[in-house]
């Protein structure tokens, strides 16, 4: 267990980085993250890794620091509520310790994931002080048409201008077509070319072939976010 007096937050996700043909592929895998007597500690199961204070160089994006984010899919809850003072505690922690990456999505924790962070990290920290990833996520567009004003609504929830890495979310072979069909590559690398995006990727959810054939049909895709646990690296099942 964590020795007592340390301060842990939440699971944080830790984000390993690999080139593919020129786009730049992170796997993550859930650490949590603390810190005790100034140092930088990730907890996973019984053992503890310290890391010295000096950030890790990411080689394809040099304005994240390190190789881990803070994942927000699920945070500290209070009476059916985020936390707001343990989210702000674990944030100022994070950025405080070099880290700067956040990640979140629409639908997580019912649309609060990115309320807490506008209102714990986006109005309490200069936008220099962290990068932020958000998604557009199936459920929430029908057509083309929708999909511009809901992209304005999640700058709005998050509290910011633009959006560092903005994904094609949870991308496998029964919603890639709607993608498709919607235009909503095209769409966001409209929305990179005004500014309001960074860096355009897809976070995915399938076999290695479908990943494949992605990024053969968009060879603009500068990043993938996919899903990584190492206690299922052993599982046949899993192509990560």
């Amino acid at each position: 267990m964590p020795p007592s007096g340390s301060f842990y937050g939440y699971y944080t996700d830790k984000r390993v980085f690999f080139n593919r043909g020129g786009t730049q592929i992170f796997i993550r895998a859930r650490l949590r993250f603390g810190l005790e007597s100034g140092r930088t500690l990730w907890y996973t199961g019984n053992e503890i890794i310290q890391e010295e204070a000096h950030m890790i160089q990411n080689p394809f994006f040099p304005e994240i620091h390190g190789n881990f984010g803070f994942g927000c899919m699920r945070l500290p809850m209070k009476d059916g509520r985020v936390d707001y003072d343990e989210f702000r505690r674990m944030a100022d922690a994070f950025i405080a310790s070099g880290l700067n990456y956040f990640d979140t999505a629409h639908g997580y924790i019912g649309g609060q994931s990115e309320t807490a962070i506008r209102d714990c990290v986006a109005k309490r920290h200069a936008r220099d002080e962290f990068l932020l990833t958000d998604k557009l996520t199936e459920p929430y567009f029908r057509r083309e048409e929708d999909i511009r004003p809901f992209f304005e609504s999640q700058l709005e929830a998050c509290g910011v201008e633009y959006f560092d890495f903005y994904l094609m979310h949870a991308q496998d072979r029964n919603n890639y077509p709607k993608f498709k069909r919607c235009r909503a590559y095209e769409t966001a690398l409209q929305l990179k070319a005004e500014g309001k995006i960074r860096h355009f990727g897809i976070s995915f959810h399938d076999k290695a072939e479908v990943l494949d054939m992605i990024l053969t049909e968009h060879p603009e895709i500068e990043i993938v976010q996919i899903q990584f646990n190492y206690v299922d690296y052993e599982d046949a099942s899993v192509e990560s």
